[in-house]
């Protein structure tokens, strides 16, 4: 989103696009150590899943990019694209941090 606010101003449009790389890299290796972190006995599990993740982020927001280019609502398209494909991650992400509403145990038959 940043890119897509500075992109009619030259002189902003560097630093933003700085951001975002520099974003980039330090998101990606931080999120790789935690999933590790958490994840243990299967960090390679883990490790495996977020390169997948990723994967599959990259090639979805290609297509939609390259979508929203060809369908001709203009070339700075994908950057809102991607701006709402963030947010909706990030809700998600929100809504995976709420604990899980507790539960009663069923009675115990036996002990009955």
């Amino acid at each position: 989103m940043t890119v897509g606010i500075a992109a009619g101003h030259p002189a902003a449009l560097f630093p933003a696009a700085f951001l975002v790389g520099a974003t980039s890299a330090f998101i990606g290796p931080a999120l790789q150590s935690h999933l590790i972190e958490s994840a243990p006995g299967t960090q390679l599990m883990g490790a495996a899943v977020n390169q997948s993740a990723a994967n599959v982020a990259n090639s979805l927001g290609a297509a939609l990019g390259g979508a929203a280019i060809a369908a001709g609502w203009g070339y700075l398209s994908p950057v809102w694209i991607g701006a709402v494909l963030a947010t909706a991650g990030f809700l998600l992400a929100v809504r995976s941090l709420r604990p899980a509403p507790a539960t009663t145990p069923a009675p115990d038959p036996v002990a009955a």
